[in-house]
């Protein structure tokens, strides 16, 4: 089972401030849904609470981390471990092979705490690189700093439509990963 991260950062690889995104780019979320539909997703609660009416992403395996033992979510499997989501990605891809289908897409879709925890087991990263400098909370790793990490792929130079910001998508290929279970 292959683990991508994927994430729209700032200049210092900020994510989010007040408990939602920094700034949502409608190429980016188009690229977003595109990579991720029909993907097993992992995400914290606090990002799952920033989604539309705070409900897991439709067309996807939800995953969510949560430290409250209580926490539950409809639509969702929730975990409370990097361990616990791991092993829950393996099986869901495991039901799914078993019902005839191809070996899905895991993406790692955020916040901060997950991406440090998750990031060791991501194979690569698919990084929208927003030319912005906000003041944000939450961070995502820094790949270009990452011991392993290298950007492998610098997408064209784009401006977005809507807020008139440049970005990039680049790739990020991990040449140290650890076995995900």
């Amino acid at each position: 089972m292959e683990l991508n991260l994927i994430a729209a950062v700032t200049k210092d690889w900020g994510i989010g401030a007040n408990g939602g995104m920094l700034c949502s780019l409608p190429e980016d979320m188009a690229f977003f849904r595109t990579m991720t539909a029909g993907a097993i997703v992992i995400m914290g609660r606090a990002t799952l609470e920033a989604l539309p009416d705070a409900r897991p992403l439709k067309g996807r395996n939800n995953i969510v981390l949560s430290r409250n033992p209580e926490y539950t979510c409809a639509g969702a499997c929730v975990v409370h471990s990097a361990a616990q989501a791991l092993r829950a990605a393996a099986d869901i891809a495991v039901e799914r092979i078993a019902a005839g289908e191809s070996m899905p897409q895991v993406y790692v879709i955020g916040g901060g705490q997950v991406y440090r925890q998750l990031l060791p087991y991501c194979t690569g990263a698919w990084i929208t690189r927003m030319e912005l400098q906000m003041p944000a909370e939450s961070f995502c790793p820094d790949l270009d700093a990452e011991p392993g990490w290298q950007l492998t792929h610098t997408g064209e130079s784009l401006v977005s439509t809507k807020e008139g910001v440049p970005f990039r998508i680049c790739r990020y290929t991990n040449t140290q990963p650890l076995a995900a279970l």
